[in-house]
């Protein structure tokens, strides 16, 4: 019976990408035959999802034009759907099966489960020997966390809204409503590419890689943090206090549409000595929702919480450096915390 109930929670739990060894720090984590068969299939099923929910419209036309939209063609996708997914259960327990039996992806289960059950300074040094899906990852700092946060006034900045008579406003509403459409849907991850998943599946080696070098060369270390939407927000720290001249300052960095903080302008602070937060925006990498305004502002206004009362760092030794879109959150946290000590927006 343990046995059945550890194959089903590995059946479901994150993927373990890397194991950070310093005899071998350049080598990923090695799956078995049965966990790498099992992964290929989730993640090709995936990538097939995404690709088909963003031709959804395409692939709708043709179907119907093929008559599949009747009760012989409705029977026929339901056989299709049904094959696909005892496929995908089958992938599962395999996967599950696979990691069931590699010493070392329990080993990193049970770190994991420890650190979930209480975080504290043992069982996150513990967790930080490894790199994982970052959903699973326990959330460090809340936006409750701080007292007195929800009464704190932000200030933003409101656009203005044109005075429009009954009939103008009646004409304008269908180009309302079709720009709100494309606004929700493809134009977002137009704006912010970054988002889109299948280029996030596709860049995930080059990320990893980034994340290796952060932890390995400059011994970073990952946070997680909860947004007051409901947001979480993927971090990486590098603490230079008391290792060099500018390690008293912190440099919180905000990526381009595209960037990442494991390949993006991090490099810069980190080669002039400064102590660095990079973050993703939400919807980047490990961080939860999409590059929304709104959740773009909760996002950089959790980070310099965290970086003011976590990290220990007072804003007037704090810097702002953002990159092309970066420049929003950017500008938005140095109007709420007039008190850093410069903002740079490249």
């Amino acid at each position: 019976m343990a046995a059945v109930k550890l194959i089903w929670q590995c059946m479901f739990s994150p993927r373990l990408h890397k194991v950070y060894d310093d005899r071998r720090p350049d080598v990923l984590y090695e799956a078995g035959h049965l966990e790498k068969w099992g992964d290929q299939v989730i993640h090709s099923l995936f990538i097939m999802w995404n690709v088909g929910l963003y031709t959804s419209p395409i692939l709708a036309t043709v179907l119907y034009r093929r008559g599949y939209f009747v009760f012989d063609g409705i029977v026929t996708i339901a056989k299709f759907l049904t094959g696909i997914g005892l496929i995908l259960a089958a992938s599962y327990c395999l996967r599950g099966i696979g990691r069931a039996n590699n010493h070392a992806y329990i080993t990193f289960l049970n770190s994991l489960t420890a650190a979930k059950k209480e975080l504290n300074k043992d069982t996150k040094k513990a967790l930080s020997r490894y790199d994982f899906e970052f959903y699973a990852w326990p959330v460090e700092f809340k936006w409750s966390d701080i007292e007195g946060d929800e009464t704190k006034h932000r200030l933003y900045v409101d656009r203005p809204s044109p005075r429009r008579t009954a009939v103008e406003w009646l004409f304008a509403l269908p180009c309302q409503v079709v720009s709100c459409l494309v606004a929700h849907t493809f134009g977002l991850r137009l704006v912010y590419p970054g988002c889109i998943s299948v280029l996030q599946y596709v860049m995930s080696p080059i990320l990893l890689q980034g994340r290796i070098k952060l932890v390995s060369e400059n011994q970073a270390e990952r946070f997680k943090l909860w947004t007051r939407d409901g947001n979480q927000v993927d971090t990486m720290f590098v603490d230079r206090r008391d290792k060099h001249a500018n390690g008293s300052t912190l440099v919180i960095c905000s990526e381009g549409n595209a960037g990442f903080y494991e390949i993006g302008i991090m490099v810069t602070p980190l080669e002039a000595g400064y102590s660095v937060l990079g973050w993703n925006h939400p919807g980047f990498g490990g961080s939860t929702g999409m590059p929304y305004p709104d959740q773009e502002l909760n996002a950089i206004d959790i980070v310099m919480q965290f970086a003011i009362h976590r990290l220990k760092f007072q804003p007037e030794n704090i810097l702002l450096f953002g990159w092309s879109i970066g420049g929003y959150p950017s500008s938005w946290a140095a109007m709420n915390y007039p008190d850093v000590k410069g903002v740079v927006c490249v």
